[in-house]
């Protein structure tokens, strides 16, 4: 009984060997075709690559909706799309009606394939236009806008936000898993992510930021803040001196530390911990940062 046991344990292993072997080259050579599915049934699809460089008609509004493709708008001679998607079954339209750039990715919902990660959707615009809006949404790339405007939306799903161009009236980002960084003057500016990092620096009317296990950080010049952090620290660094604003600080298991010319003196060790403004000093820049266990450092008029 034994022997008969060796040699079944014998062949299970050699089968598992060669099971496991086979995958590795399966894996190594991908689909012999991409498949997909929809209600019809299940077809071939047939990969192909995607490079585009087109001088579109002027636009004063950008919207782009997009699953994987990294999406980038950026400064050019002209106006116009550039597009890189190599290996790809599905496929990228876009128009422009003299107002708005339209770009929108379509094709198979459901495809069995290896993806290419090199897709890039470029948008450019002459560095004197005159935008109005920029709307991006993506899935899994990367957002980033070079190019000012009046008002933007840019939406992520796993992938980062970043925002280097100005924005006269308002700004949201909001990224799911990925970092969200501004490097811009936004008169109204709402960051937010799920777990990534929120890093927002510049001039600012009004600024929300927010993350849930991220930390957040806020530097620059602001008239109104609320930055928060579920588990992340919490960094505000201003030039507003500390008389001329009221605050409230605000942590259940962290620290809170001030610093700056003329900071209130405030000690202790981990939370919880509540620091306000003194009660006769009312003031119309309004200052709140909040954590739930990450710590909070905030310095004013340095």
């Amino acid at each position: 009984m034994k022997k008969a046991w060796s040699i079944i344990w014998k062949v299970a292993l050699a089968c598992g060997v060669l099971g496991i072997a086979l995958m590795v080259v399966g894996l190594t050579r991908g689909w012999p075709n991409a498949i997909s599915f929809d209600r019809h049934g299940t077809h071939v699809a047939v990969p192909r690559d995607i490079d585009v460089d087109e001088t579109v008609a002027t636009f004063t509004a950008i919207d782009v909706n997009v699953s994987i493709c990294d999406v980038r708008v950026v400064t050019g001679a002209h106006y116009g799309v550039v597009i890189h998607w190599p290996n790809t079954t599905r496929d990228i339209t876009w128009t422009s009606d003299g107002s708005t750039l339209q770009i929108k990715e379509t094709g198979p919902s459901m495809v069995m394939q290896w993806l290419s990660s090199s897709c890039v959707t470029t948008v450019t615009a002459p560095a004197d236009s005159k935008l109005t809006n920029i709307n991006v949404t993506s899935s899994t790339g990367n957002v980033s806008v070079d190019v000012a405007a009046d008002r933007m939306v840019l939406q992520d799903s796993t992938g980062d936000i970043r925002l280097s161009a100005d924005a006269a009236t308002q700004a949201d980002l909001i990224s799911s898993t990925g970092s969200v960084t501004v490097t811009a003057d936004v008169a109204n500016l709402t960051a937010s992510s799920s777990t990534g990092d929120v890093a927002a620096e510049g001039h600012f009317s009004v600024v929300k930021a927010t993350s849930s296990t991220g930390g957040v950080s806020v530097s620059g010049s602001a008239g109104s803040v609320q930055v928060s952090s579920s588990t992340g620290d919490v960094r505000l660094t201003l030039n507003s001196p500390w008389d001329a604003v009221s605050y409230y600080f605000h942590t259940d298991t962290g620290r809170i530390t001030v610093a700056g010319p003329g900071s209130p003196y405030f000690g202790g060790g981990s939370g919880p911990h509540q620091m306000r403004s003194p009660a006769n000093l009312s003031q119309s820049d309004y200052f709140e940062v909040g954590s739930s266990t990450g710590d909070i450092y905030v310095t004013l008029g340095g």
